[in-house]
């Protein structure tokens, strides 16, 4: 089992972080993870793409430009109530790409398993943690946004290069372009 730390994110609210030796076999893990199609891949982008998890729930298929790599995540479904573009590795693209296939390119991107015209639960990911063995103090959907963030920080430490700014809202979303906008 995996021994994340926890951090406090607010008085009642806790996210469990995992040390970088131990993300490997959770990769692993969810690699291995035999349940929905679709909450597989979400749980494979989850940790690499960086977005908060309702982000990625309520997000549709045309807020994906899979050609460019870029989700592009609109006003009202992003906290910060301004739209943004969220570059996607070219890991996350094929895991979309895949899903994308295998649904249909229409609709929610992870939609739920009982109805496709809702988004998936925000209890899914981490009732799949569970059922893969993993307590709510070793890892959370929520929690592997915290640890992104706390390894690229040490990042920056161990090899002096400015791997903190990829973590940070700012630097990783951008704004978006009219053109992207719609």
């Amino acid at each position: 089992m995996l021994k994340g730390a926890l951090v406090t994110l607010r008085a009642t609210h806790y996210a469990a972080i995992l040390e970088a030796s131990e993300l490997g076999g959770l990769l692993r893990a969810i690699d291995d993870y035999t349940g929905y199609i679709v909450t597989k891949f979400a749980l494979q982008i989850v940790p690499r793409a960086f977005t908060r998890t309702g982000e990625l729930r309520h997000a549709e298929r045309h807020d994906f430009d899979l050609i460019d790599g870029v989700m592009k995540i609109p006003t009202g479904k992003m906290k910060a109530r301004r739209p943004y573009a969220v570059p996607l590795s070219k890991q996350v693209v094929g895991h979309l790409t895949d899903l994308a296939e295998l649904l249909g390119y229409e609709g929610y991107v992870f939609p739920s398993a009982r109805s496709s015209k809702r988004p998936m639960s925000e209890n899914t990911l981490n009732a799949a943690f569970r059922r893969m063995g993993f307590s709510k103090e070793e890892v959370t959907a929520h929690g592997l946004r915290a640890t992104a963030s706390t390894l690229l920080n040490e990042s920056e430490g161990r090899h002096g290069h400015s791997a903190s700014r990829a973590s940070r809202s700012a630097s990783l979303r951008r704004p978006v372009e009219p053109s992207l906008s719609g």
